[in-house]
């Protein structure tokens, strides 16, 4: 199992930004990886470009207003394991941080090693460029250096 946490500091108050980040179906338009995302009560089909191919999962979602926290777990799709949450913590009445946090496994056991760090790229690159998206002017403060695929050597 593998995990990532990426942490954005914003300059919209975390209100607003939960109310953003709970709108799945507009983050297509912000991460071009993203190819699709659809709702449907407590549950969203997400599908994800990777490497020329498509990652689809579907996932159980639970907001808890209060704690401005999002948590979502696979229910169903192409990872063993997938799970994690969003939370928008209040800086100050205009500033909010966001930590994406995702447990992952592949279900390729004898390739994790390999497949799960690009995965956790384009999963933790999406997340930047959501937020990024929703928050014009964020700065990543953790996990920004998971952004870009690692360049071949050789």
């Amino acid at each position: 199992m593998s995990f990532q946490t990426v942490e954005i500091e914003t300059t919209r108050s975390a209100g607003d930004v939960y109310a953003a980040l709970c709108r799945y179906e507009e983050f297509p338009r912000y991460a071009p990886d993203l190819i699709s995302v659809e709702v449907e009560k407590d549950r969203s089909h997400w599908v994800l470009a990777f490497r020329g191919n498509r990652v689809s999962w579907t996932q159980a979602d639970q907001g808890l207003l209060h704690q401005r926290t999002r948590e979502f777990e696979q229910t169903d799709g192409d990872f063993v394991t997938l799970a994690g949450s969003w939370r928008v913590e209040a800086r100050s009445s205009s500033a909010s941080l966001v930590r994406f946090q995702v447990s992952y496994g592949t279900s390729v056991a004898h390739l994790a090693g390999a497949i799960d760090p690009m995965i956790g790229r384009v999963l933790v690159r999406t997340v930047c460029d959501i937020v990024s998206g929703v928050c014009p002017g964020s700065r990543i403060v953790k996990g920004g250096e998971l952004r870009h695929d690692l360049t071949p050597t050789g």
